[in-house]
């Protein structure tokens, strides 16, 4: 999995590159590249699915190697996370030649806290974190970490979005589970039950503004807002 890299692997990572911005020797660059073999480890295993891609990994050093052409320290970032941005791109980016499937867009956002939370977590402990570490920052279980990071490689149907789930109560919150849910449930709705459910439950419209606003009578938006509240309790409940 994933997350079992050993966090004293990548504890040099930074200076590895520094040697090579010195030198741009051969052994400098082949050291950085030994270097950064748990970040392209630990990026092919989230992206994976059902075993290692080897495609995926290939992809991955592609990324890492443009990121060490294209790397200016000059700008005050940390290689480390100038590499995942580069190897992260040609993993999606081989993932989209592919014709692998679409990423409904709050799958993409909870990825994108996967992949923000592992870079703030490695310029903290300077070290690749666990699933564990990584689970425990966005408050997510681990299996759903892993489950949410296979979206975009198989379609949602194949995905076990149930564990997808919180691991602690933060007040005044929805847990996690329960937003997928609705965004989930939201996504079987058309596009005016859509429109109406957004307007009065997330824009604060009223019945009578929302009517005005779509253009329909306010009986209208009633009958549609009931049959979606319906159909997202039975899909809740199913």
């Amino acid at each position: 999995m994933a997350g079992q890299v050993s966090p004293q692997h990548n504890s040099t990572l930074e200076a590895a590159m520094s040697l090579y911005l010195a030198g741009s020797s051969p052994e400098a660059k082949e050291a950085l590249i030994k270097s950064a073999e748990p970040l392209i480890r630990h990026y092919t295993s989230l992206y994976s699915y059902g075993g290692f891609d080897e495609d995926l990994k290939q992809a991955a050093y592609e990324g890492l190697l443009k990121a060490i052409n294209r790397f200016d320290p000059g700008r005050g970032s940390k290689f480390a996370t100038f590499a995942v941005h580069c190897l992260v791109g040609e993993i999606r980016h081989e993932l989209r030649d592919r014709g692998f499937y679409k990423i409904p867009e709050w799958l993409k956002t909870l990825q994108g806290r996967i992949i923000q939370a592992t870079e703030e977590l490695y310029q903290q402990n300077m070290a690749v974190p666990t699933i564990r570490e990584i689970a425990d920052k966005v408050n997510v279980a681990e299996e759903g970490i892993v489950e949410a990071m296979q979206a975009g490689c198989v379609s949602l149907d194949e995905l076990d979005i149930s564990k997808v789930r919180h691991l602690r109560y933060e007040s005044f919150k929805l847990p996690i589970e329960d937003v997928l849910t609705v965004k989930m449930s939201l996504q079987k709705m058309d596009v005016l039950q859509q429109q109406v459910i957004r307007l009065i439950y997330y824009e604060g419209f009223t019945q009578e503004e929302a009517a005005c606003k779509l253009g329909i009578n306010q009986r209208k938006v009633s009958r549609i807002l009931n049959k979606s509240l319906n159909e997202m309790k039975a899909y809740v409940s199913a």
